[in-house]
């Protein structure tokens, strides 16, 4: 025995230094097979002493063993991230994939362990070392004699080849079968090794070499990287073997029968190496020679693997390199293959009669393709194949489900013939495809799986899909269920892929946790404010063109013309803009950044602006700047922008106050003089001396802005001003205005200052006396009813409450009614579209927590529902009528889209947005109620209860509302999945979300149960509603019962508190606590004033009442608040000061009206948890 090979041989049998512990096979005198128990064990023991292995796990095996992953790194790393983070070289070594051969487990042990006590300190400064000594753990532990006999292995036996479901791991590195080869696998994808070793023991041919290798044979992997490994690595590392301990290597193979050729295995990805190539990593098979010594085995594999690493850290730029290149380097995948021999014989240290000889053979070696394809850009796989795709995505595999239906340009193949093989092997019989390519468009269903080959594992992702691979998925059944002749492959192959809308499919089984509670760190986003949580991202910002037939839509930062019916695109082109409103041609006029409200002429030749109070015309390259007035931004003068109470409560929160007329020669506008409105004062404290804020703010009963029409010419002049006669400036509101058809006249819609009325005036010609069409008037007040809608002939279509309920009707030019066009119970929502006979609407007809599309005749009663039963809509008419956006949702669906069909229902989906997170978690159940008053009028509500809720136990209850006059907050929908709502019901409180008869939706006619007395019936429905919940089921904890709201629902909750003893806690957020301190718009519409309903003002008060509190209250205001100033939560401290009551207060010195922030949000859990009993 030469001496470096005997010096190794007593390093490995007894360890110089006694603190260096002995591996189990040394320790047994490489008498006894090593236990999967004594190879964790001697794991963890390296780990003490040494931080520079880290022991963990990688996956279970069959039996449910743990299997041992070793890490090895100076410094040390844990996991994938730091190993990139190092930019050192991963390599990888895994033994017994065969139970019996166990020589690379030892070997592996005794490597570990030097290299853990800085042995080969050097090898770590280039490297990080990933080993796994026992991948086959349940066949480990089936030692017996009988496997592998007539070797020279230790007495008691080995173990066995298979694992425990009895398949040899080493043929399921395609089907992935195995729960130890699929840990392998994700093991190499997560960290990525370049360099692979797998140590195995032949018993084959009997030659002289202590130890065969092989590298990287299939043609698809890189020809640089195989050439390489071939030339370069394996011989250095045979070298390297030979000089540390005399034993010689060479290419791993088997006499023919007829002894004139050496020949290897076949290089299919079924094996673990040639499944690496595939990957384009670097695989190294290791074989040492099953009938030398056991020592010598164990010493030969260990200076194997330890020599590929060290060639792999000398050469760690040529690894690099021939393990990086681009997806077009492959742009042939082949598919069958053929083993050939190389140019020159191979000398094969072999035995003539038992007396050694070398041998000159052919070496059969060289795999060559046999038949191959082009790769494709995308193969779109059938989303009936889950097997073949969960197999795909195990790989590491890159795969996107289709969120959308489109039609692609594909190549399909189609079956000729599917032979199955006579005999099974590894539990199949392996299919054998015969196949026709063809070319043509099809449509591709959303849900259908997109593998895209420009990734890392694209030249493996086409290998297995492919239809003739001759080791591919369809090779081992994965596509049985739909492989008939004459049939397609439910594969496609796309050679150029569009932008189109993916995501990610639903996690594996295997990497799915148990599953997680909603906490409320989940409620908060990661810019620090409240989240949606589980909403999705369904696609948004569609805007339809005119020809009725395409949209702009997004995707992939690209804007796309897409035909909505197909879903094909290409780039959108600048003229591709939808043209509502033509768009000012060049950029918009430059307004020195002291402008704003910049609106460009129908014509598209000018743009209106307003600068500092006053309104400007300039050309729409900003050049030719005109002013049209002069006093704005003096004495509290607005010319073409709202003031705050019009801005807030008439024009929907737009400050826009002007309006171009059709053949864009004038503009209307409204002048604001706010000179008799009080004003109101804001100090900012951030501020060192206290900074003020003023503005008019009118209160009830207090004077109104005095507002005005003018019109002016766009090309320049004084405006002229429309005659009001009839209405008394200071008690007029001027809720819309526009141009009538023609573009000559001009109409408004007016009011008295509480709306108990409202006129549809028009001037004829922009001037002249005011000329009402009609008056409109219902039992309470008159909201906005929107702009009209104008028929071809004159005759227009406007929204009414009269009968207590919104609906169409139909007047002549002249304002004479010809018509009702809708009518019921239900209510008109938005118009979406007229046509010469008939208009679409949105409305509630199906019930008043979801919206639906409907057609109504436009001359006779017919109405029809366009949109599909079920489910809360949100529609986007396309310009023509025929086809709509719809984007849907219900209680337990996250928003889904689809392009549906007038009068034929569905035509494409366009984003299923799946929201497969949502799986992970632990859901109280949602239940949607119907909540019957004493009266028989019907609440909406919602619960969400406890995961583990028991009706046995008792429970408190948290009533969430908002409660503003025909303001619904119930509405069927996913909502995020209610996150707050189950964050709270995780801690043991039952969620109930209900809306009183006034905010119900139910038509204007039960908004006006609140008219002059806001709060008192509101309450008294609350109220109905818990004694309805208490009488549902004994669980009800009456004593812990809590409210809280916001703004409206912040006053709901504080006169909850203040006039019933129903409540025993409430957190009342922006509170109104008296109606005398709003705004004189919003109060007086539902109030009057306050000299006109004294009593009711009294009634309604929170701050009349401060001496009745009952429960613990939670006040929160921002100091900045400029919509319902913090003065009212102020006059409430200071009443219930007064009163001896306590209370806590928070006060948000930089917030204005809206409080978005994470603080805010455990304010509120904690205080609700707190008061409900309840722990977090």
């Amino acid at each position: 025995m030469p001496r470096a090979a005997l010096a190794l041989l007593l390093l490995v049998a007894a360890p110089a230094a006694a603190q260096e512990p002995r591996t189990p096979a040394e320790r047994a005198d490489f008498a006894a097979a090593t236990r999967h128990a004594d190879v964790v064990a001697f794991g963890e023991q390296l780990a003490k002493l040494s931080p520079r292995l880290k022991a963990s796990t990688f996956g279970t095996s069959h039996e449910g063993r743990p299997l041992p992953l070793w890490v090895l790194a100076d410094p040390p790393v844990s996991s994938p991230a730091e190993a990139a983070k190092s930019g050192k070289l991963v390599v990888l070594a895994f033994a017994n994939i065969h139970a019996g051969e166990i020589d690379g487990k030892d070997a592996l042990c005794a490597l570990a362990r030097d290299l853990a006590a800085g042995k080969d300190a050097p090898l770590l400064k280039d490297l990080v070392v990933l080993l796994v000594p026992v991948l086959n753990a349940d066949g480990n532990e089936k030692i017996d004699p009988k496997n592998r006999p007539n070797e020279p292995n230790p007495p008691g036996g080995v173990g066995s080849r298979e694992n425990a479901q009895g398949f040899d791991l080493n043929r399921d590195f395609v089907k992935l079968e195995t729960p130890e080869v699929r840990a392998l696998v994700k093991l190499m994808t997560d960290w990525d090794p370049l360099v692979v070793v797998d140590c195995h023991t032949t018993n084959g041919s009997k030659h002289r070499w202590t130890l065969t290798h092989d590298g990287p044979r299939y043609p698809t992997c890189d020809s640089d990287l195989s050439r390489w490994a071939h030339a370069t690595l394996l011989p250095e590392a045979g070298k390297r073997v030979k000089a540390a301990t005399g034993f010689d290597t060479g290419p791993y193979g088997n006499f023919a029968a007829d002894r004139t050729r050496w020949e290897t295995y076949p290089a299919l990805p079924r094996y673990g190496i040639q499944s690496v190539a595939l990957r384009n990593r670097i695989g190294v098979l290791s074989e040492s020679y099953s009938y030398a010594p056991y020592r010598d085995r164990v010493t030969a594999s260990g200076a194997f693997v330890k020599g590929v690493f060290e060639t792999a850290a000398a050469k760690k730029d040529d690894v690099t390199r021939v393990t990086t290149r681009t997806p077009a380097a492959t742009a042939v995948v082949p598919l069958r293959t053929k083993t050939v021999a190389h140019a020159d014989p191979l000398s094969v240290p072999g035995f003539d009669q038992d007396a050694p000889k070398d041998i000159a053979l052919s070496h059969v070696a060289r795999t060559e393709a046999a038949h191959a394809v082009a790769r494709p850009a995308a193969y779109v796989v059938s989303p009936k194949c889950a097997d073949a795709a969960a197999t795909l995505r195990r790989h590491g595999v890159a795969v996107e489900e289709l969120r959308e239906d489109v039609l692609l340009d594909v190549e399909a193949y189609r079956l000729d013939r599917v032979e199955e093989a006579a005999k099974a092997f590894q539990g199949h019989k392996l299919r054998t495809l015969t196949v026709t390519k063809r070319t043509e468009a099809r449509t591709v269903p959303a849900g259908a799986l997109v593998v895209r080959t420009a990734q890392p594992l694209g030249t493996l992702a086409a290998y297995l899909l492919e239809p003739e691979a001759e080791d591919g998925l369809a090779a081992w059944n994965l596509f049985d269920g739909e492989l008939r002749p004459g049939a397609d492959f439910p594969v496609l192959r796309v050679l150029k892929l569009p932008p189109v809308l993916t995501g990610a499919p639903r996690p594996l089984p295997e990497s799915r946790k148990a599953l997680k509670t909603i906490t409320e760190e989940m409620l908060v986003g990661g810019g620090g404010g409240f989240t949606f949580g589980l909403a999705g991202n369904p696609a948004s910002g569609i805007q339809w063109l005119d020809d009725g037939e395409h949209f702009l839509q997004t995707k992939g930062g690209a804007t796309l013309k897409v035909h909505a019916r197909t879903g094909r695109s290409e780039p959108a082109a600048k003229s591709d803009a939808p043209k509502k409103g033509p768009p000012a041609k060049g950029p918009p006029a430059k307004v020195d950044g002291r402008g704003d409200l910049s609106t460009p002429s129908p014509d598209g030749k000018r743009v209106a602006f307003v600068r500092k109070g006053n309104l400007f015309v300039a050309a729409a390259d900003g050049k030719d700047e005109t002013q049209l007035t002069d006093d704005g931004g003096k004495a509290d003068v607005l010319n073409g922008k709202a003031d705050w109470v019009y801005f807030e409560e008439l024009f929907n929160r737009s400050s826009r106050a002007f309006w171009w007329s059709p053949d864009s020669e004038k503009i209307a506008f409204l002048r604001f003089d706010d000179t008799p409105v009080k004003r109101f004062h804001l100090v900012d404290v951030q501020d060192a001396n206290g900074k003020l804020e003023s503005y008019p703010y009118p209160k009830p009963g207090d004077p109104n802005p005095l507002v005005t029409i003018g019109v002016a010419s766009a090309a320049g002049g004084r405006p002229a001003f429309l005659d009001l006669t009839g209405y008394p400036p200071a008690d007029t509101l001027v809720a819309r205005v526009g141009w009538m058809p023609g573009g000559k006249d001009v109409y408004a819609y007016l009011q008295n200052r509480t709306q108990t009325w409202l006129d549809f005036v028009v001037w004829k010609d922009a001037g002249g006396p005011p000329v009402k069409l009609f008056r409109d008037t219902t039992g309470a007040w008159v909201d906005e009813p929107g702009a009209p809608r104008f028929l071809p002939d004159g005759s227009f279509l406007f929204a009414s409450d009269r009968t207590g309920f919104r609906h169409l009707y139909h007047y002549a030019a002249d304002g004479k009614l010809k018509a009702a066009v809708t009518a019921g119970d239900w209510e008109v929502r938005e118009v979406l579209r007229i046509d010469p006979d008939a208009v679409y609407v949105t409305g509630t007809k199906d019930g008043p927590t979801r919206l639906h599309l409907y057609r109504a005749a436009l001359y006779g009663t017919k109405l029809e529902r366009l949109t599909d039963s079920g489910g809360n809509h949100t529609i986007t008419l396309a310009p023509k009528g025929n086809l709509f956006l719809d984007r849907t949702t219900d209680d337990a669906t996250p928003t889904q889209v689809y392009v549906s069909e007038a009068g034929k229902g569905r035509v494409r989906t366009v984003d299923t947005n799946p929201v497969y997170e949502r799986e992970q978690y632990r859901w109280g159940k949602f239940e949607a109620v119907t909540v019957p008053m004493p009266d028989g009028f019907k609440l909406n509500g919602t619960l969400v209860f406890p995961p583990d809720f028991d009706a046995a136990k008792k429970y408190p209850v948290w009533v969430f509302t908002y409660a503003g006059p025909h303001a619904p907050t119930v509405k069927e929908g996913w909502g995020g999945g209610r996150i707050m709502d189950q964050a709270l019901a995780a801690t043991g409180v039952v969620i109930f979300r209900v809306d009183p008869r006034s905010a119900s939706g139910q038509g204007m006619k039960a908004a006006w149960s609140a008219y002059k007395q806001l709060g008192v019936q509101e309450l008294k429905d609350l109220e109905a509603a818990l004694d309805w919940l208490g009488k549902r089921g004994g669980w009800i904890d009456r004593s812990r019962v809590g409210i809280s709201g916001h703004s409206y629902g912040g006053f709901m909750t504080a006169f909850a508190l203040t006039h019933s003893k129903t409540f025993s806690a409430g957190i009342a957020s922006g509170p109104v606590t008296d109606w005398g301190l709003y705004d004189t718009i919003y109060t007086e519409r539902y109030m009057l004033t306050p000299k006109e309903n004294p009593k009711g003002y009294a009634a309604s008060s929170v701050v009349g009442a401060a001496k009745n509190l009952h429960g613990k209250l939670l006040l929160v205001h921002g100091l900045m608040d400029d919509n319902v100033h913090a003065q009212n939560t102020m006059k409430l401290a200071d009443a219930l000061q007064q009163a001896g009551k306590d209370f806590e207060l928070m006060i948000y010195p930089r917030a204005r009206h809206g409080i978005g922030s994470p603080h805010f949000l455990r304010l509120q859990l904690g205080f609700i948890r707190r008061t409900m009993g309840v722990a977090p």
